[in-house]
């Protein structure tokens, strides 16, 4: 879990990544300003995948959601 734990030290290769990949976001998160529901699962999935490229024998395979709708109806994502 090396993106998770790194990403915050501005010298670390997750930092890098997160910042290139998900500028907007990643300056919002760190600078306490708000982030939407949206910008945080973006942002989730960007530390997904930093952390497949740098620890691939620990990051699973690709995994399915669902997204329950506040009608209650739900598509897959």
């Amino acid at each position: 879990m090396e993106a998770i734990t790194d990403f915050l030290n501005g010298k670390s290769y997750a930092y890098k990544q997160a910042m290139s990949r998900c500028p907007k976001t990643f300056q919002n998160l760190i600078s306490d300003r708000p982030v939407t529901l949206d910008e945080t699962a973006a942002f989730a999935r960007v530390l997904g995948g930093i952390e497949e490229e740098t620890n691939p024998n620990l990051v699973g395979s690709k995994v399915r959601g669902v997204e329950i709708l506040p009608n209650g109806g739900g598509h897959a994502i």
